[in-house]
């Protein structure tokens, strides 16, 4: 793979073109869809969703305890999509267009 001035691209950057490429076209498919409302099972893991409106040791603690209540509500022991859902309220609140574009 070279580039215009004959350089040889490495590998890591040609896969990040490609990824930055790809995620591209895939947020012009669905752009019209990353402005609607949640659906399905945000609203039971985001939007009605009170373990993931804080990120501090109890909410971390309760994610990561298969028998805690954020493993309960949402009926799924899920400690990475939990604390991901975490990060997000952190960023995003109530506003589903940072998730779905996540």
């Amino acid at each position: 793979m070279e580039s215009e001035g004959g350089e040889r691209l490495s590998s890591s950057t040609f896969l990040l073109l490609v990824w930055l490429a790809a995620s591209g076209v895939a947020l012009l498919l669905y752009g019209p869809a990353l402005h609607g409302p949640f659906v399905g099972d945000d609203l039971g893991y985001v939007a009605n969703n009170p373990y993931i409106r804080a990120i501090d040791l109890q909410h971390v603690l309760g994610a990561l305890d298969p028998g805690g209540g954020a493993a309960l509500f949402t009926a799924n022991w899920a400690p990475v999509h939990t604390l991901a859902c975490m990060l997000e309220w952190h960023y995003f609140g109530l506003d589903p267009f940072g998730y779905h574009v996540v």
